[in-house]
């Protein structure tokens, strides 16, 4: 237990192009449940710099870092397709360097029909990648089994 004998999770996602509701509204909704199960959450966009990272960069990353160093899980939510995850991604490596542990969140995107969609190349999954999966204790498909799987190792003081 890190912050205040509370076992904290750090919020790691997309916040570059993204909307308020984008950067937001997940973290928000997290906060919201985590809390309810007695667990705390350390979000990063409590510093909000976007638009501002090239003045700030080294606060941005020096931040980031010690606020990773402070929690007992790292969550990353991969949800957006569209874009490469260069800041998510080198915290995600960060925390399994230090032996944080890491649940990696990685929606297959669908269809409008609700159909998974997989890559052109080989059939392969679309959102796999070997260096998120090396780098993670779990990888699951949604956020309710991220939460619902940190939430059981706390109550249960089980290993993430």
């Amino acid at each position: 237990m890190s912050l205040n004998n509370v076992f904290n999770v750090y919020l790691a996602g997309p916040i570059n192009n993204c909307n308020d509701e984008e950067a937001y509204g997940w973290r928000r909704d997290l906060k919201i449940t985590f809390s309810n199960l007695g667990i705390g959450c350390i979000d990063p966009l409590d510093r909000d710099f976007r638009g501002k990272e090239v003045l700030n960069y080294r606060d941005i990353v020096e931040n980031d870092l010690e606020a990773i160093r402070k929690s007992d899980c790292l969550l990353a939510y991969l949800w957006k397709h569209d874009q490469p995850y260069f800041g998510t991604a080198m915290e995600i490596m960060y925390a399994h360097m230090i032996d944080i542990p890491v649940v990696s969140v990685m929606p297959f995107p669908t269809n409008l029909k609700g159909e998974k969609l997989l890559a052109e190349a080989g059939g392969k999954n679309y959102t796999f990648h070997p260096w998120i999966q090396y780098n993670s204790n779990l990888v699951v498909n949604k956020l309710k089994d991220a939460v619902e799987h940190i939430g059981y190792c706390v109550k249960y003081g089980v290993k993430i």
